[in-house]
C-alpha cells in the first residue's frame, strides 16, 4: 500500500501546469445565487460551477485537497458570451481587451500533398468550361488562406440544374468537409432568411441554401444584395436588441431553375449551369460511385484542401463583379424584356404546372403589343420548349413545357407530360391551369 501511495504521490500533475491548463479551457461568467457560473470552451457549456472544475482536476489525477489552490491560483478569466468568428484562432478571442467564445473550430481535414486532379476534371465536367473551374477555384481558395473578417469578395453563387442527380448537394457537402462544419451555415431553402436568428447564418465563410425560390424585387432578394455588399449589419437576433453583427459570409444557391430574379445591372451573381450529359444511367452511376470513392476513401478532401491552401490569390479584388458566364447573359436579357418578365412571372407562379398553352400568356402579349408572328420567341426566351401537336377529342392542341419536360403521345395511349423528374402526369389533367394565378 506503501508503495503504491508513494508511487502516486510521485506521479501528481505538476500543479503550475494544471493551473494553465484550467485558466487557458474554463472561463468566469458570472455570479447565480452565490454561486460562480464558468464557461467551459472545449463543450461550450455555460452552466458549469465550482465543483465541476474540481471533477474536471480529480479527474487529471490530482489531489482533492490540492484543488483549491489550483483553482484560486489559476485566476480565471471573465468571459463575455456574444460569440465572434474568428478562422485559424483559438476557441476564445481576445478583442478590445475582452473575452469572447470562437465559433470557428479547425476542420477535420487537413492538406495532403495528394493530387487534386479529380475535383478540378469534375467541376470542369459540371460547369461546362475550365474558365469557370479555374475562377470558382480561386475563389475558394480565397476564402480558404483569407481570414481577415472584413474580407469577403462581393460575389454569390447560383449553381441549377434542370435534372436532378448530378451533384449539387455533392459540392456543398464537400465545401463543408474541406473548411469545416464551422464555417459552413447549410440550410434547406430561402425560408431561413426571415428567421429571427438568420443573422447567425452570415457569421461563417459560407451560407448554402439548397433549394431556392427567389422572387425578383423581394424582400429575401434586396436582403441577399445587401448582405453580399457589406461585412457587418445591424440586426435583431430573437430575444435580443439590435446591434452591430459581422457577416463574413459568402453566399452559395443551389436550384434546379435559372436565377429569374436577377436585375439587368446585377453584379454580385456568378451563374452556373451545373449538369453534363452522361451516354447512359448507369455511366453516370460509376462515374459519381468512382468520385465518391476518391473523396471518402483516396484522401480528396485533403487532395481539395492542399489545391485552395496552394492556389494563387494575388489576383483576386473583393470589389469586382462576379466573372460574367453566357447563362448569366441569357437570365439578364430575358429579364431585361418586359414582356419575356411577364411571362416568367406567370410560370413562377403555376410551380406544379408542367405544361402551358399560348392563351395563357395572352395577357402579356396583350399588355406589351407582341404580335403573334413574335409570340413564341417570347416563350422560349422565358425557357419554355414548344412541343409537337398533339390530338385531344379529335381537337389539335399545341403545348409549351417547362426545360426538361417532354409530351409522351403515341397511338393507343392517352398523352402524357414527362417532367424532368421522371414523374408523368396526363396531358388533359396538366393543362387545367389555376386562372386566379394569372
Amino acid at each position: 500500500m506503501e508503495a503504491i501511495a508513494l508511487a502516486t504521490s510521485n506521479t501528481k500533475p505538476d500543479q503550475y501546469k494544471e493551473r494553465d491548463w484550467l485558466r487557458s479551457r474554463f472561463f468566469w461568467i458570472r455570479k447565480n445565487g452565490g454561486s460562480v457560473l464558468y464557461f467551459d470552451s472545449v463543450s461550450g457549456d455555460q452552466s458549469l460551477q465550482y465543483q465541476h472544475l474540481v471533477y474536471q482536476l480529480v479527474g487529471r489525477g490530482n489531489d482533492y485537497a490540492d484543488c483549491k489552490g489550483i483553482i484560486a491560483a489559476a485566476q480565471i478569466r471573465p468571459i463575455i458570451l456574444s460569440a465572434h468568428y474568428r478562422p485559424n484562432q483559438a476557441r476564445v478571442v481576445d478583442l478590445h481587451g475582452n473575452l469572447y467564445p470562437n465559433i470557428w473550430r479547425k476542420p477535420s481535414v487537413q492538406p495532403a500533398n495528394v493530387s487534386s486532379k479529380p475535383f478540378t476534371d469534375h467541376l470542369v465536367k459540371m460547369l461546362g468550361s475550365k474558365e469557370k473551374a479555374d475562377y470558382l477555384v480561386k475563389m475558394l481558395a480565397y476564402r480558404y488562406q483569407t481570414h481577415e473578417v472584413k474580407a469577403k469578395p462581393h460575389v454569390c453563387f447560383y449553381f441549377y440544374g434542370l435534372v436532378g442527380g448530378y451533384g449539387k448537394s455533392l459540392f456543398a457537402s464537400t465545401i463543408e468537409k474541406v473548411f469545416g462544419k464551422t464555417a459552413v451555415m447549410s440550410v434547406m431553402d430561402q425560408t431561413a432568411l426571415d428567421s429571427m436568428s438568420a443573422i447567425d447564418m452570415w457569421m461563417r465563410t459560407w451560407v448554402i441554401v439548397q433549394e431556392v425560390d427567389v422572387k425578383k424585387g423581394s424582400t429575401n432578394y434586396n436582403k441577399i444584395k445587401t448582405m453580399t455588399g457589406g461585412d457587418s449589419f445591424a440586426a435583431a437576433r430573437k430575444g435580443e436588441h439590435f446591434k452591430d453583427y459581422e457577416t463574413p459570409a459568402q453566399l452559395m444557391m443551389l436550384s434546379n431553375d435559372p436565377p429569374h430574379f436577377l436585375e439587368p445591372n446585377d453584379r454580385r451573381f456568378f451563374v452556373s449551369q451545373w449538369q453534363c450529359e452522361f451516354d447512359t444511367p448507369a455511366d453516370k452511376d460509376k462515374y459519381f460511385n468512382e468520385y465518391v470513392d476518391w473523396l471518402e476513401h483516396q484522401d480528396g478532401y485533403s487532395a481539395i484542401a492542399q489545391l485552395l491552401n496552394t492556389t494563387d490569390i494575388s489576383s483576386v479584388d473583393v470589389a469586382s463583379p462576379a466573372m460574367m458566364t453566357q447563362e448569366k447573359e441569357a437570365v439578364i436579357s430575358m429579364s431585361a424584356d418586359e414582356c419575356v418578365a411577364a411571362c416568367l412571372d406567370i410560370i413562377e407562379k403555376n410551380p406544379d404546372q408542367p405544361l402551358f398553352k399560348d392563351s395563357d400568356f395572352t395577357i402579356c402579349f396583350e399588355k406589351y403589343g407582341v404580335d403573334s408572328k413574335a409570340q413564341k420567341y417570347k416563350l422560349e426566351a422565358a425557357g419554355l420548349t414548344k412541343q409537337p401537336v398533339i390530338k385531344i377529342d379529335d381537337a389539335r392542341h399545341y403545348f409549351w413545357t417547362r426545360q426538361g419536360s417532354r409530351i409522351v403521345s403515341r397511338k393507343g395511349v392517352k398523352a402524357c407530360v414527362v417532367t424532368a423528374d421522371g414523374t408523368s402526369k396526363p396531358v388533359r389533367e396538366a393543362m387545367r391551369m389555376d386562372e386566379d394565378a394569372l
